[in-house]
């Protein structure tokens, strides 16, 4: 008789990765899919080379990214397991990664470290250069002219100004369409709102664009 130290739980779960089938209909605790993982290796297998993109222990692990995406990301990191960390690390961008412990800074590994921080990083700075740029002003009318659409350039500021005070990389779309489109309510010339309009569209479409995942370069 061969005895081994893990719970059946867990073999069962490094016997179905193995043969690359669902467990998810067994409910496995998500500690014990964790556990699994990181002792497969004693088993002589490498996780990242059966825990393949689509296939099902990759799903199962992905399903409980929105609740526990640092512990999925540092799975992930430890064992190399490169698309399993992008795909994760969306759920990452409201995380203050001051809170990241030691233990966990080191689970993660300075590669994967690395990455988060710069996903953090490069979408705060593609929000600042963004923001800042007011509308463009429209050709001067009898009731509009180019001094006047200097209350456009003002609003504009005082919107930035307050999602600057909110600016974090999980900012949504719907809080800076909300606050930008707030300054409607200052303008009284019809072709001021339209330029204020399309400066919204701009930076939403670009705020939208901007990568919400590691890179994995």
């Amino acid at each position: 008789m061969i005895i081994v130290p893990e719970s059946a739980a867990v073999l069962n779960i490094i016997i179905h990765t193995i043969y690359n089938s669902p467990c998810a209909q067994n409910s496995p605790k998500f500690e014990e899919l964790i556990e699994a993982v990181d002792k497969m290796p004693l088993y002589g297998l490498t996780p990242n080379t059966i825990i393949l993109p689509k296939s099902p222990m990759h799903d199962l692990l992905l399903a409980h990214g929105a609740l526990r995406p640092l512990d999925i990301y540092a799975l992930a990191a430890y064992h190399n397991i490169p698309s399993l960390a992008e795909k994760v690390s969306s759920h990452l961008l409201g995380f203050s990664l001051s809170n990241i412990n030691d233990e966990m800074a080191c689970r993660i590994g300075a590669p994967y470290l690395r990455r988060l921080f710069l996903l953090h990083t490069n979408r705060l700075e593609e929000l600042k250069r963004i923001l800042p740029k007011p509308p463009y002003i429209h050709p001067a009318t009898e009731d509009c002219s180019f001094e006047s659409q200097a209350k456009l350039a003002r609003a504009w500021a005082m919107g930035a100004t307050h999602l600057a005070w909110e600016m974090r990389p999980d900012l949504s779309i719907h809080t800076i369409k909300s606050v930008l489109e707030s300054l409607k309510d200052k303008l009284k010339c019809t072709d001021c709102q339209a330029m204020l309009e399309k400066r919204i569209h701009e930076v939403l479409t670009r705020w939208a664009a901007v990568k919400c995942t590691i890179s994995l370069e």
